[in-house]
């Protein structure tokens, strides 16, 4: 599935309290989501309205695509299909295959007519053979059409004044169900076949497609001649219909392979880029060799492809043996300083065997591809220190990960960072959300941005399993996943029954209340040690949604007690709403730890003094518990806390994770009503019930640069800076915004100058505006700092504001910096209301997806009246089926938001 690019994320904590304890209990730290109308049934008609796989009459064996571009500036291309198929099951005279928008101009098959019948708006086009096809032939059919600037599947971008010197390009994009905007097929990913590209498009363009490349030959155009250059591509192994890609432009190709290596692996960038790919994408080559070790799967295509396109709609998409990815994933060096691509590109290259080797039957177990490609990520994390020299390619040890390396900070903070997405979003209840594995959703695309997500969903239930079953059984029945469905569609049961196969547990319940049920479990715990009958008496309740829909869950929680230098680790299975138990300890302990390898997917609130939380978080034997201790600590008043919390910051040992979710603590202590930040960055003033730790903002005013050696540290640091002293006096603003100046004047890191312009912003001195302006026109990685600056000027809200921010609103400038320029100005509209709106207007009526998808929504945002018509307008105008059906959902889900759900539905029994 596309990868949309993802930022750190946490939990909403608790406000600040009094005491010197850290109370249990559902205020501020779990609201149950409101339920949604189900969309399951029509009550108007009785219809169901689930998703079921779509019939198969008829194998397709083989597509062929004969493609001819005269002109890269023109969207329109000259298509010959040959489609090979057999009947599957009875003789068969129609074959009907999805395509929408093609200008068909003929259809023939050896040896019969061919009727075509094509319904406007259907999506749909139906092929009547006569004679019919009996059981057992193999017939080709041969399609000669038109596509010209299809609605979606190609993304077009011809040149531009805009952009001077770029080289016009286009890429298609399959997924969900896109492809058949460009040629006919069973779009639904329960089909497999073979595929075949032919590409011819104008002198000095290179083209990339799946499988090996068979030929590239000097050509001319068979309609007004010129030189041309002729491309064929042969993916010789099966895979899914939506996989089948093209990627056209003008590239540097450098190949990352290592040297002997039998798979070609080459990199596509644009021109220049050539030795910053090498370092962005330098280690593949060991990504590709730990997947084999642990999969024990060769990788299994012919090539591994990486081309970077331009206005990629989102992270990266795994076509089979072409990965696209979008267009300023090549770092230069000083990017690096900020980190790697190498979540990306883990990711993406995981799904060559989770996804495209193997690939989810229908929609519903999308989580088979991106739960498996985001926990590949937290692997490659875990693994990529360790040596894999001399592995074979087919070698199977018992067990994997023996003799391998393991950065188990590493991995755990991967983990950690999905457990937080997933328990802050996945907050509903059955019926009235649908499960991760679910059949109700309107688009394809929907069930990649539910609640329970399948991308971090995934990978946390991938964790959980492997802890479960431990590493030799479960990459055992992984290894048996693989061998038994290799080239095959994949359900879910499929996986489990494989994984009971290699462990001889019984996974059933596991699989139906991580999988098939929405929410997970929310847990305020109390740990009292009694001195008298030295013991910790425990008491757990779970205090999520529960009824006859939403029993409680049922899971084993791990403890760890440490007293006088000594830990005990013990299980308890909780089944109920409360357990409670005792665990005999002699002396009071320093620290009672839940959970410390992330064991079960919980939200988990614990009621302990913070001297507990202060040695767990300076001694806790696991990464997750000292995290979990920097959280609590968020919401101490013991003094202890702050210094304890600085001193991890600025521990160079510590991983940058742990340091980063310290300052983030620290921040919420100075300023409490950081709880109210909203997605678009906007703070909720202080109020008399919410006061600050005046030690917690004066402690992150005295640190400095030299502090935080690493730059995602003092990226954290000067965005804490921003927000600690957003409602602070204006002598500590002043000392807050001089310390980001100094940062935005003096530091190399890209992050680092674009979070400090936004903290300028927010902080609203007089030092901000110079800054903001040079931002503005500076150039960065991403366009990081220059949308940085753009936030900042909307957080300032200086009168002329919105003039800054709205020519960046424009063509001529990246998505992403359109999209940072869009939000700015919903948030300055008051400054020109009929200006923004027009502006808004436009680009929602043109744009790449991503823009105007920002522009769309920015509409909604505005809360004027026009906007709901323009957007219906262009809801009912478009061709695109995927834009239809986005538009429509957020609709009613605003409209659905202005109605109050019956209280009954969320209460817990």
């Amino acid at each position: 599935m596309p990868t949309v690019l993802k930022s750190c994320q946490y939990l909403i904590p608790c406000t600040l309290v009094a005491s010197m304890f850290i109370p249990a209990g559902p205020v501020g730290a779990y609201e149950p989501a409101p339920p949604k109308v189900r969309r399951a049934f029509d009550g108007s008609t009785g219809r169901e309205l689930l998703n079921y796989p779509p019939h198969r009459v008829a194998d397709i064996l083989h597509i062929k695509l004969d493609v001819v571009v005269p002109d890269m500036n023109t969207p329109t291309m000259q298509c010959v299909q040959t489609i090979t198929f057999t009947p599957l099951a009875n003789p068969l005279d129609v074959l009907t295959l999805d395509a929408a928008n093609l200008n068909i101009r003929s259809a023939s098959a050896d040896g019969r007519t061919v009727a075509v019948g094509v319904r406007p708006g259907d999506d749909k086009l139906t092929l009547t053979f006569s004679p019919g096809i009996l059981m057992g032939e193999k017939v080709d059919v041969r399609l000669d059409y038109e596509v010209h600037d299809p609605a979606e599947g190609v993304v077009w971008t011809p040149e531009s004044s805009l952009w001077p010197g770029r080289a016009a390009s286009f890429h298609t994009q399959g997924q969900p169900e896109s492809n058949r905007y460009w040629y006919a097929c069973h779009d639904f990913p329960n089909e497999r076949l073979n595929s075949e590209v032919v590409v011819t498009v104008p002198a000095g363009f290179v083209v990339c497609s799946n499988g090996r490349q068979e030929s590239h030959e000097q050509s001319t155009f068979s309609v007004g001649g010129g030189p041309a250059e002729k491309y064929h591509f042969v993916q010789s192994k099966e895979h899914s219909p939506y996989l089948i890609s093209i990627a056209v432009g003008k590239f540097d190709i450098v190949d990352v392979s290592t040297f002997g290596s039998r798979l070609p692996m080459p990199v596509y960038c644009a021109v220049g880029d050539g030795v910053r790919a090498k370092k962005t994408f330098a280690r593949t080559p060991k990504m590709i060799s730990l997947y084999e070790r642990l999969f024990n799967e060769s990788y299994p295509w012919e090539k591994y492809a990486q081309v970077v396109v331009t206005n990629f709609a989102w992270g990266g998409m795994e076509n089979t043996s072409a990965t696209n990815l979008y267009d300023s994933v090549v770092l230069d060096d000083v990017a690096l300083l900020d980190g790697d691509e190498d979540g990306l590109i883990s990711h993406e290259l995981a799904h060559q065997w989770f996804g495209n080797l193997l690939t989810c039957k229908s929609w519903e177990h999308l989580w088979l591809n991106e739960g498996w490609a985001t926990y590949c990520e937290a692997l490659w994390e875990q693994y990529r220190d360790s040596s894999l020299s001399g592995w074979g390619y087919s070698a199977s040890p018992s067990d994997p990960t023996s003799s391998l390396r393991a950065d188990n900070d590493a991995y755990q903070a991967a983990i950690w960072s999905d457990f937080e997405d997933v328990i802050r979003k996945d907050r509903g209840a059955a019926p009235y959300q649908p499960a991760m594995v679910s059949k109700e959703y309107d688009h394809p695309d929907d069930v990649s941005e539910r609640e329970a997500n399948p991308y971090p969903k995934g990978a946390a239930i991938l964790h959980m399993l492997r802890r479960k079953l431990g590493d030799k059984a479960f990459f055992g029945g992984v290894g048996k996943y693989i061998d038994s469905y290799r080239n095959s569609p994949v359900e879910t049961f499929q996986f489990r029954e494989c994984l009971e196969r290699a462990s001889g547990l019984s996974l059933q319940q596991f699989f139906d209340q991580w999988c098939y049920r929405p929410g997970v479990p929310r847990l305020t715990i109390a740990p009292v040690w009694n001195p008298e009958t030295k013991s910790i008496d425990v008491t757990v309740t779970q205090i999520q949604t529960m009824d006859g829909a939403n029993p409680a869950f049922a899971f084993d929680l791990t403890v760890c007690v440490g007293a006088r230098g000594k830990l005990s680790t013990s299980v308890r299975t909780i089944r109920t709403r409360v357990e409670e138990w005792s665990i005999p300890c002699e002396h009071e302990p320093s620290m009672v730890v839940f959970n410390q390898d992330l064991d079960v997917l919980a939200q988990i609130e614990v009621d302990q003094s913070a001297d507990r939380f202060i040695e767990q978080l300076r001694s806790g034997s696991t990464h997750a518990a000292r995290l979990q201790a920097a959280q609590h600590l968020a919401r101490a008043s013991s003094p202890l806390a702050v210094p304890a919390l600085f001193s991890a910051a600025r521990d160079a040992r510590l991983s940058n994770t742990l340091r980063n979710e310290c300052l983030k603590s620290l921040g919420r202590l100075a300023n409490p009503t950081f709880d109210s930040l909203t997605e678009n960055g906007s703070i909720a003033p202080a109020s008399n019930e919410s006061k600050g730790d005046p030690a917690a903002l004066t402690t992150l005013l005295s640190g400095e640069s030299g502090s935080f050696s690493e730059s995602p540290v003092r990226e954290e640091w000067a965005r804490q800076l921003g927000l600690a002293a957003q409602n602070a006096s204006d002598d500590l603003k002043k000392r807050a915004a001089s310390k980001c100046l100094a940062l935005w004047t003096n530091d190399r890191s890209y992050g680092v100058r674009a979070e400090s312009l936004k903290s300028l912003g927010k902080l609203r001195t007089a030092a901000a505006i110079g800054a903001l302006d040079l931002g503005l026109r500076t150039d960065s990685q991403h366009d990081q700092i220059r949308r940085g600056a753009i936030e900042g000027l909307a957080h300032l809200a200086l009168g002329d504001s919105l003039d800054r921010v709205l020519p960046f609103a424009a063509p001529n400038h990246v998505p992403e910096t359109r999209q940072a320029a869009i939000k700015a100005m919903v948030k300055l509209a008051d400054q020109d209301k009929e200006r923004v709106f027009n502006v808004i207007s436009a680009i929602a009526n043109q744009s790449d997806i991503r823009t105007r998808r920002a522009a769309i929504e920015a509409l909604m945002d505005l809360g004027d009246p026009r906007g709901r018509i323009v957007v219906e307008q262009i809801m009912a105008s478009t061709q695109s089926r995927s834009d239809r059906t986005w538009i429509r959902v957020l609709l009613r889900n605003i409209d659905e938001a202005v109605v109050s759900p019956p209280k009954s539905a969320v209460q817990p029994s």
